[in-house]
């Protein structure tokens, strides 16, 4: 990991040898000045006692030096420990942090980043390359880089930016960066923080509020259009008992038919506007889900092959056995419109715990244990314009005529009115995936 206040530690000299090449150096002096002497003098046996001084003072200043360097060295070893520490304690602050924190030098290239930066780009936070600011975010050329810097020395700004990975996919982020001088350098540090889930946040909460408006439009429309199709229906049971037999039942059965369609759609308007009452049971899911799967298998072609996955755990959900029937049904003839020629079609469940995340991503629901009824088809998928308006009333996929659109928001009423929700993923190998999410049936004591 690259960081620039971590110390690589030095070789210092040993003092022992230091003092060991003093000794020495200060013999091989005496002995050479003494025989130097002794070629300049008259002959005669050597004074050893000339010798003792300059060796004395080799030896005191000697140990002198020996004992300086190991109080020099000690008090080095402490100042290293102490920035090694430091450094230390500095990468585990910067490694700790969710968000990718990183510093640029003027000329673009990074200088320093935590493990969250790397990872965010898709490298090995491990084994971290070398990089510029052109590497991940193609705004900057080295002329604005340098303004900005100039500009940001001393203050801080928050800007909005996209990033780009290393496998070339690419996210928005959120930049605050902060202008500062380091040993006579101008520096930009950095924190990106990826906007990613957020965007998704707020699609999510302003789908709901669409949801929830036409919810309440829907329900007041269907209110009034009940009240005036009620006396057609009424009218036309009237004419039929009035003129049985006579050459306009034709025409009153058609009237009739007509209103009591129309009436129909506006009982779906409402379960999607208000939910549905109905007796809450504890149902068993894996029995519910397997006679399903019986009826696609003898009624889907055999070029769609249905599969089951439960996974282990609470299958049980408190609700109406024939209303939940109904909304898985519903989604798996979807599934298998998405595939008319050939395809798998998966039915599971799986137990899901609900976070305080997931509760502000998902309406209708509450933290705690759920039961996740997932169908999944392995069609072409939904385009993000049709994922907008899924659950929309009226809005449909399907070509004009084949569908009216009140499916799956009918659906959605139902289950709401469960205390659960339905959630659309798309796999990352392709195709469609919904998720009815209920509420764990509360355990009898």
């Amino acid at each position: 990991m690259k960081t620039a206040t971590l110390l690589s530690r030095p070789n210092p000299t040993s003092a022992r040898l230091v003092a060991e090449l003093y000794a020495l150096f200060g013999v091989t002096w005496i002995w050479l000045g003494h025989h130097v002497g002794e070629s300049h003098s008259a002959p005669g046996a050597p004074d050893p006692v000339s010798l003792l001084h300059p060796l004395g003072f080799v030896a005191a200043s000697t140990l002198a030096l020996y004992v300086f360097l190991r109080a020099a060295n000690r008090r080095f070893e402490v100042s290293h420990r102490a920035e090694l520490a430091a450094a230390s304690r500095y990468r585990a602050l910067l490694d700790t942090s969710q968000d990718a924190i990183h510093v640029l030098d003027a000329e673009g290239r990074l200088i320093e980043a935590n493990r969250a930066f790397y990872i965010s780009l898709g490298h090995d936070p491990d084994q971290p390359p070398e990089l510029i600011v052109a590497d991940w975010d193609a705004r900057w050329t080295p002329r604005e880089l340098r303004a900005k810097i100039a500009g940001l020395m001393g203050r801080s700004e928050v800007f909005e930016t996209v990033h780009r990975r290393r496998d070339g996919g690419s996210f928005e982020a959120e930049i605050s960066a902060t202008g500062i001088e380091f040993e006579g350098r101008q520096l930009l540090v950095c924190v990106a923080r990826d906007l990613t889930g957020r965007r998704q946040l707020q699609r999510a909460q302003l789908r709901a509020e669409r949801l929830e408006s036409l919810g309440l439009l829907a329900g007041g429309v269907a209110h009034d259009l009940n009240n005036a199709l009620s006396p057609i229906i009424l009218g036309a049971d009237l004419l039929r008992a009035r003129h049985r037999g006579g050459a306009d039942d034709p025409l009153i059965e058609s009237i009739a038919a007509a209103a009591r369609r129309g009436a129909g759609i506006l009982r779906q308007l409402l379960t999607f506007a208000r939910g549905v009452e109905g007796e809450r049971l504890p149902v068993q899911v894996r029995p519910l889900l397997t006679g399903i799967a019986r009826l696609a298998e003898d009624g889907f072609p055999s070029s769609v092959r249905v599969e089951l996955s439960f996974a282990p755990g609470p299958a049980s959900v408190s609700g109406d056995a024939t209303q939940l029937h109904q909304v898985l049904l519903s989604l798996v003839l979807n599934a298998r419109d998405a595939m008319p020629e050939e395809g798998v079609l998966t039915l599971g469940v799986r137990p899901r715990l609900v976070g305080d995340e997931e509760v502000a991503r998902l309406p209708g629901t509450r933290k705690g244990s759920y039961l996740e009824i997932f169908i999944r088809d392995t069609g072409p998928g939904l385009s993000p314009e049709a994922r907008e308006h899924l659950f929309e009333p009226f809005f449909t996929t399907k070509s004009r005529g084949q569908g009216t659109g009140l499916g799956l928001s009918t659906a959605l009423g139902v289950v709401r009115s469960h205390g659960g929700t339905i959630e659309h993923v798309a796999p990352e190998q392709g195709g469609a995936e919904f998720r009815v999410l209920l509420p764990v049936a509360a355990e009898k004591p």
